[in-house]
C-alpha cells in the first residue's frame, strides 16, 4: 500500500450573489505577559475627567464598572507605568463585557415587556371596537327607521275613519252675584213685646201667643241703678274669660350667673357626695372644678369633675346624677361649656384632732 499525502484544503469562492463572511473580530491584545495574571494584586490608578484618582484596587475598579462609572476607554495604570485603556486589560475587559452584556439584555427585556404590554391593549382595543361597532350601527340604524316611520298608515286610518262634526262652541257661564247677607236685627224683650202688642200690625194667625210675664222692677234712687249696674257687671265679668299669658320666648344664650344659679338647689346633694369621698380616699384634692355643657333645650351633657384623683371614684357618678336632674331655660345659640370650682377642706389622717 502507498501512502498518500494529505492536500491542503482549497479555498473555496463565495458563490455568486452571495457576500463573503466576516473575518472574526480578533480581540484587542493583551498586557505584557504574566500581568492579566496578577491584576487583582497591588493597586491602580485611573483617570476620569482629565484627573489621576487612586491608588486604588481592582475590586474597585470592577464595580465601578459594573455601576457604569468607567467604561472600557478609562486609562487605568499601575504606579509607575504608562496609561491604557481598561479593556487591554482581561479582567476589567471581562467585567466591562459582562456589564454592557446585562445592559442590553436589561433593554431586551425592557422593550419585550413593552411589546407585550401594547399587544395587550390592542386586543383590548380591538375587543372594545368589536362590541362597540355593531352597538353604534344598531343605535343609528334605530334611530334612522324611528325617524323614517315606514310602518306608519296615519293617513290609511283618516280615511277610513268618518269626519268629526264640529260642535257649535259652548255658551260663556254667567254666574248670578251672590244675594247680600241679611243682617239680622238685634231684638230685646221689650222690643219683641211691643211687636207683638202693636196694633198696627196684622196679627198672625200661625203665631202662638205669648204670655205676658211681668216686667222686673228697675228700682228707683240711686240703690236700684247701683243694683242694677252692680249686676251687669257681674254678668259681663263672668261671661268673659281673661286670656292666658304666652309662653316666654326662648333667649338667645345664657349668662353665666344663669348657668350657675340652679346648682343652688342639689347644694345639699354635693356636699354629700364630697363628705363621703373625703372620708374614704384620703387623696381626695383640696379643691375640684365641676365641668359640664348645657344644651339648647336646658339639659346637663358631659358632667365631670377635672380632678386626676377622682377617676374611677364613686364621687364622680354621684356628681353626675346630681347635675343631670337640672333644668334650665331653653335658648336657642350655643351650647354653654361651665367649669365651676369647689374649695374642700384637706381631709384629716386618722388619730389626727
Amino acid at each position: 500500500m502507498t501512502a498518500v499525502a494529505a492536500q491542503p484544503p482549497s479555498k473555496r469562492r463565495p458563490a455568486a450573489g452571495r457576500p463573503a463572511p466576516a473575518p472574526a473580530p480578533t480581540p484587542p491584545p493583551d498586557e505584557s505577559p504574566g500581568s492579566d495574571d496578577d491584576a487583582t494584586k497591588g493597586e491602580w490608578l485611573f483617570k476620569q475627567n482629565d484627573l489621576v484618582l487612586g491608588p486604588v484596587t481592582a475590586i474597585v475598579l470592577v464595580e465601578k464598572i459594573k455601576k457604569g462609572e468607567l467604561d472600557g476607554d478609562t486609562p487605568v495604570a499601575r504606579d509607575g507605568d504608562t496609561f491604557r485603556p481598561m479593556k487591554l486589560v482581561r479582567l476589567f475587559r471581562e467585567a466591562w463585557q459582562a456589564t454592557v452584556e446585562e445592559k442590553r439584555l436589561a433593554a431586551e427585556e425592557r422593550a419585550w415587556q413593552s411589546a407585550v404590554t401594547r399587544a395587550k391593549v390592542g386586543r383590548v382595543f380591538v375587543l372594545l371596537l368589536s362590541f362597540a361597532l355593531p352597538a353604534t350601527a344598531a343605535a343609528v340604524a334605530s334611530r334612522q327607521i324611528m325617524i323614517l316611520r315606514p310602518w306608519d298608515d296615519t293617513p290609511t286610518w283618516i280615511a277610513r275613519v268618518p269626519p268629526l262634526v264640529d260642535l257649535p262652541q259652548r255658551p260663556p257661564e254667567v254666574k248670578k252675584p251672590d244675594p247680600p247677607p241679611q243682617v239680622a236685627a238685634a231684638t230685646t224683650p221689650d222690643a219683641a213685646e211691643d211687636d207683638d202688642e202693636d196694633p198696627t200690625k196684622p196679627a198672625d194667625p200661625t203665631k202662638p201667643k205669648k204670655p205676658k210675664t211681668p216686667k222686673p222692677d228697675k228700682g228707683d234712687g240711686k240703690d236700684g241703678g247701683k243694683d242694677g249696674g252692680s249686676a251687669g257687671a257681674s254678668s259681663t265679668s263672668t261671661s268673659t274669660s281673661t286670656p292666658e299669658p304666652p309662653p316666654p320666648a326662648a333667649v338667645e344664650s345664657l349668662t353665666n350667673a344663669q348657668a350657675v344659679a340652679p346648682l343652688k338647689e342639689i347644694q345639699g346633694d354635693l356636699k354629700t357626695c364630697f363628705k363621703a369621698e373625703m372620708e374614704s380616699n384620703p387623696d381626695m384634692p383640696a379643691q375640684v372644678v365641676l365641668t359640664y355643657t348645657i344644651t339648647e333645650d336646658g339639659k346637663a351633657i358631659n358632667v365631670n369633675l377635672d380632678a386626676r384623683e377622682l377617676r374611677g371614684r364613686p364621687v364622680v357618678p354621684c356628681v353626675q346624677k346630681a347635675v343631670s336632674s337640672l333644668r334650665w331655660p331653653r335658648f336657642s345659640g350655643e351650647r354653654k361649656n361651665v367649669s365651676v370650682p369647689f374649695k374642700l377642706g384637706k381631709p384629716k389622717a386618722p388619730g389626727q384632732k
